[in-house]
């Protein structure tokens, strides 16, 4: 059930995220998804015991994500669809809204693009794996998540922040995620993340894979959030240190060849 807020803020969403006129043209999507009818990915979505397909007031649909607490953050949401088309310049958005009670704690996942088999959570590099994904950190930033060749840690490198843009509670957003792959005559790659048109978080002079065939190409929506992180310290709890669930809304997911941003530009 929607809280009251939530109701007002969904029967709005439209309106705040109506793309102005100057709306940046972008190609047409490989991917669309806007949770109203019965595909693949709205089915694979729905499938997932942590989420559910939620009406609106206006007769609208949206997919609820359940961040369950617990002792690695929250529980994991990971749902891999394949692309009908794999390529080396995609952008990923989607529409998010977090309720007026979110917390952002240490940072949690969203969603990204990734090959055949990507690597994500900690896992060694191999020369035809890596992912790019969104991020959240303390305070509602967004960042860029990617794994790459050459990589420093053992877990995903953040970016550099281009803006002071945040995550705001109680309030839809536009995501996007554009990935541009290196390629074989030595063009470097990159990922740039944009909040609401505007560009947040970027990441330059990436070799994404040393492997070069379409199973390294972008071919995959990850549909991946959660709290983590991987101990308690990630994890949303209440004023007595328990464990939470929070929720979140997700709608309008689409992939386009090339930059889309969906706003102003």
């Amino acid at each position: 059930m929607f809280e009251p807020a939530a109701i007002a803020l969904l029967m709005t969403k439209a309106t705040v995220l109506t793309p102005p006129d100057n709306m940046q043209r972008c190609a047409m999507p490989v991917l669309w998804e806007d949770m109203e009818y019965d595909t693949p990915l709205r089915r694979a979505l729905a499938g997932h015991p942590n989420l559910s397909l939620e009406q609106t007031p206006d007769g609208g649909t949206v997919i609820a994500a359940r961040y369950v607490g617990n002792e690695e953050g929250s529980e994991r949401i990971v749902v891999r669809h394949d692309l009908p088309v794999s390529g080396t310049d995609f952008t990923l958005r989607y529409d998010v809204w977090l309720p007026e009670n979110f917390q952002f704690v240490r940072g949690g996942k969203m969603h990204g693009l990734g090959p055949a088999d990507p690597v994500t959570g900690g896992d060694p590099i191999r020369p035809d794996g890596w992912s790019a994904r969104v991020m959240w950190r303390t305070g509602g930033a967004p960042v860029n998540y990617v794994y790459y060749q050459g990589m420093s840690g053992e877990f995903g490198d953040d970016g550099r922040a281009v803006s002071r843009a945040r995550f705001t509670p109680g309030a839809w957003h536009r995501v996007a995620l554009h990935v541009v792959l290196n390629t074989p005559d030595g063009r470097p790659g990159s990922s740039r993340v944009y909040l609401n048109g505007e560009l947040v978080n970027v990441m330059e002079n990436l070799t994404y894979r040393t492997e070069f065939n379409r199973e390294t190409d972008i071919s995959q929506l990850l549909f991946s959030t959660f709290f983590g992180g991987n101990d308690p310290s990630w994890a949303p709890k209440d004023g007595q240190g328990n464990y939470v669930t929070l929720t979140a809304h997700y709608d309008n997911i689409a992939v386009h060849p090339g930059l889309c941003t969906g706003m102003a530009g």
